[in-house]
C-alpha cells in the first residue's frame, strides 16, 4: 500500500502545481497586459496540452517506479537460478557450521516498520542440539514471528543469531542461508496440499524415480496416516485435489507431518501442527515424534499444554521476553 501511494501521489502534486501556475500566469498576463490577448490564448494552448501529457509521463514514471521495486526480486531470482552445482558449493563452503552443539539468537527484536511497534523485544534464546523446546504463549505475543527468526524467514532488526557459538549472517539466497534452512523441516497449522497424489505430496516432488517408497511409507506410519492411505481408493496415488479438498483438517495436518518425516530434517518446527487432530490421534503422533531414533531437536508450539510435557524445556513467551515454566505446573 505505501508503495502505492508513492507511485500516485506525483500525479496529483503535478496536477495541482501546473493548474496553480496556469492560474498565476493568467492573472499575471491579465494585469500586466490587459489588452493583449495572445499570452492568454498560448496559455490556453499549454494549458491543453498540460492535459493531454501529464497522464503519459504519470505512466512512465509508474512504469518506472514498478521495475525498481521488481529488481530487487528479480535480482534475488537471478542468483537463485545461477547457483549452479549446489551441492558441490556446498560442500566446499567452510565459512559455517554443520550444527553440532547449539544454534542461539542474542538480543533479538523485530519489527515489521520502523515506524510499527516492536512485535519482539531483546529475546535471548539457546537451543542445544537433540533439545525438546515447547513453547507457549497468548495469542499475538510473537510466537510465530519468533520461529520465522529461528528458521530463516525474517531478519531481526537487531540482535544477531548464531550457530555453534559463529555468528550467522542470514542472508537470502547465500550458501549459508540454504544450508541452514536445509536442515530444516517447518511443519504450520495450515499445510499446502497440491492437486496431486499422497506419494507426491508426502515425498514434495514431481520427479517419481527420485521417490523413496519405503521412506514415504515410514513417515507416513510415524505420523499415523498409513491406514487410512492404504483404504483409500488408489492407495498412494490417490489424487488429493485442489488444496486437499478430500482430505480433513486432521488428515491434511497428518500429510504435512509425514512430510516433515519424510524429509528427516535435525530440526524439526511444529507451529500448532496437531491442532486439528483428536487428543487420541495427538497422542499416538507425538509418541512417534519423541521417539525418533536419530538425535532430532525440536520446537513445538501448540496450546494444548499436554503435547508439551515431554519436551526438555517448555518456555513462554511474554511481553517481557521468554519465561521457562516448571512442567509440573502445565
Amino acid at each position: 500500500s505505501e508503495n502505492i501511494f508513492l507511485i500516485a501521489c506525483p500525479r496529483y502534486l503535478l496536477e495541482a502545481s501546473t493548474i496553480t501556475l496556469i492560474i498565476m500566469l493568467a492573472l499575471i498576463f491579465t494585469f500586466t497586459s490587459p489588452t493583449n490577448s495572445a499570452p492568454i490564448t498560448l496559455l490556453s494552448v499549454f494549458a491543453l496540452g498540460s492535459q493531454k501529457l501529464l497522464p503519459l509521463f504519470q505512466q512512465i514514471f509508474s512504469s518506472f517506479s514498478q521495475i525498481l521495486e521488481k529488481q530487487v526480486h528479480f535480482k534475488n531470482t537471478i542468483e537463485l537460478l545461477n547457483i549452479k552445482n549446489y551441492d558441490k558449493a556446498l560442500k566446499n563452503e567452510k565459512s559455517f557450521s554443520n550444527f553440532e552443539e547449539s544454534f542461539e539468537i542474542r538480543n533479538v527484536s523485530f519489527r515489521y516498520n520502523y515506524d510499527s511497534k516492536y512485535i519482539l523485544k531483546n529475546i535471548n534464546l539457546k537451543i542445544y542440539k537433540g533439545e525438546k523446546i515447547g513453547l507457549i504463549g497468548k495469542t499475538g505475543v510473537g510466537k510465530s514471528t519468533l520461529i520465522n527468526i529461528i528458521i530463516g524467514l525474517f531478519n531481526p532488526r537487531e540482535g544477531g543469531f548464531y550457530l555453534d557459538n559463529k555468528k550467522f549472517i542470514n542472508e537470502h539466497n547465500s550458501i549459508q542461508y540454504r544450508h541452514w534452512q536445509s536442515l530444516i523441516s517447518y511443519v504450520p497449522q495450515n499445510i499446502y496440499i497440491s492437486d496431486d497424489t499422497f506419494l507426491q505430496n508426502i515425498s514434495f516432488t514431481n520427479r517419481t524415480e527420485e521417490i523413496n517408497i519405503s521412506k514415504v511409507m515410514e513417515a507416513a506410519k510415524k505420523a499415523n496416516i498409513l491406514d487410512f492411505i492404504i483404504e483409500s481408493p488408489n492407495g498412494f496415488n490417490t489424487k488429493l485435489g485442489e488444496r486437499g479438498i478430500s482430505l480433513s483438517g486432521g488428515q491434511s495436518q497428518r500429510v504435512g507431518l509425514a512430510r516433515a518425516f519424510y524429509k528427516n530434517p535435525e530440526i524439526l518446527v511444529l507451529d500448532e501442527a496437531t491442532s486439528a487432530l483428536d487428543s487420541k490421534t495427538e497422542c499416538k503422533v507425538m509418541k512417534n515424534i519423541y521417539n525418533q531414533k536419530n538425535k532430532i531437536t525440536m520446537i513445538i508450539i501448540a496450546h494444548r499444554t499436554s503435547t508439551l510435557k515431554n519436551c526438555d524445556r517448555v518456555l513462554e513467551l511474554t511481553e517481557n521476553g521468554l519465561i521457562e515454566i516448571e512442567k509440573e505446573n502445565l
